[in-house]
């Protein structure tokens, strides 16, 4: 990583995952992850790095795509009341499926070029 505009965490989980699908690795599932947080009592997903400095509460959540368990989850704040944390974990894991649906049609697009190339040679 060169630089650093915020949602690090959880850019590095997609960034593992969709390196081990590049590399051809059979996995079960894999992973998603999203962060979101409150500023001034306003849910916000995919914070950028000034959001993050002027947030109330960090949230991420990493979560395997197909069986959307969760792996992982962290929560950073001093106080959170359980209907925000209730829509922090909602919009998350919404924004952790349009993630998960890009993953799956890049990774589909590398998948059909390759074999394209292999089958007209």
């Amino acid at each position: 990583m060169l630089e650093s505009d915020g949602s690090y965490k959880s850019a590095a989980f997609n960034a593992v995952s969709l390196a081990i699908m590049n590399a051809g690795i059979a996995m079960k599932d894999f992973l998603v992850a999203t962060n979101a947080g409150l500023l001034n009592q306003v849910a916000v997903v995919d914070l950028i790095y000034q959001e993050e400095k002027k947030q109330n509460c960090e949230f991420v959540i990493v979560y395997y795509a197909k069986s959307k368990n969760i792996a992982y989850v962290s929560l950073n704040c001093n106080k959170i009341s359980m209907k925000d944390f209730e829509n922090l974990l909602q919009m998350s894991q919404s924004s952790c499926d349009s993630i998960n649906q890009i993953m799956r049609s890049s990774i589909q697009k590398k998948l059909v070029t390759n074999m394209s190339c292999f089958y007209f040679k």
